[in-house]
């Protein structure tokens, strides 16, 4: 089917798009499952079986592993009403609370955060409470999620 607008068009219409949001996007951090080192005072323990007691280990030293990547990050007023949290439950399967968090990020953004276990954003905690939404004005190029502030 021929299409109304020409291929060129949309790769211009593409590039301000990632213009935008290269302007407007900024950084967060996502922070990742501690790397675990496990240091045993015994030299029968072997790794491979880990069969060492809590008594033989000496240390445990936990690693954090972050990331940054860029976003464009939309703050849900806390005095929404219910109505409207309402309306996004139905469009999304998550259970999001007022005063949610939304943020768009590109393919090596979503990568990072996949499989993230807390997200800092502007000195907050948040978890991720959606599934991905991709979208895009021609092709899905960005992913969409929505995230609940941490306690």
């Amino acid at each position: 089917m021929a299409s109304l607008l020409s291929e060129s068009i949309k790769q211009k219409a593409r590039n301000i798009l990632i213009n935008l949001h290269d302007t407007w996007a900024r950084d967060i951090t996502v922070w990742k499952e501690p790397t675990r080192t496990v240091i045993a005072t015994t030299p029968e323990y072997i790794s491979i079986y880990q069969d060492a007691q809590p008594t033989e280990i000496a240390n445990i030293d936990y690693a954090p592993v972050s990331g940054t990547c860029k976003a464009r990050i939309y703050y849900e007023p806390l005095f929404r009403t219910n109505q409207s949290v309402v309306a996004i439950q139905n469009d999304i399967p998550a259970k999001i609370d007022k005063g949610y968090i939304r943020i768009k990020v590109d393919a090596t953004g979503y990568a990072l955060l996949q499989d993230s276990k807390k997200i800092t954003i502007d000195g907050t905690d948040c978890n991720v409470s959606s599934i991905n939404v991709r979208d895009g004005m021609f092709y899905p190029t960005y992913h969409t999620l929505w995230l609940t502030r941490i306690n």
